[in-house]
């Protein structure tokens, strides 16, 4: 379905991939800070509790900054 008249296809259907990847992921389409999703991980026994331990709810803010999940 790409063609010269319709060239953006692609990028439409990486898309909505994404957005159903989140939504399994997430349970929503917009990804929660990496705080949220790491605690709420550690509270289901998924993720180590050393990782909030370790490190500040600061720190974790710190690097969800550098996310970009336009870039997904």
């Amino acid at each position: 379905m790409i063609s010269e008249e319709t060239p953006d296809y692609q990028y439409l259907a990486a898309r909505l991939a994404v957005f159903h990847l989140r939504k399994k992921a997430y349970g929503q389409y917009e990804p929660p800070t990496l705080y949220n999703h790491v605690s709420r991980l550690v509270d289901m026994g998924k993720y180590d509790k050393h990782i909030i331990e370790d490190y500040t709810r600061e720190e974790l803010d710190e690097l969800d900054a550098y996310l970009d999940h336009r870039r997904d």
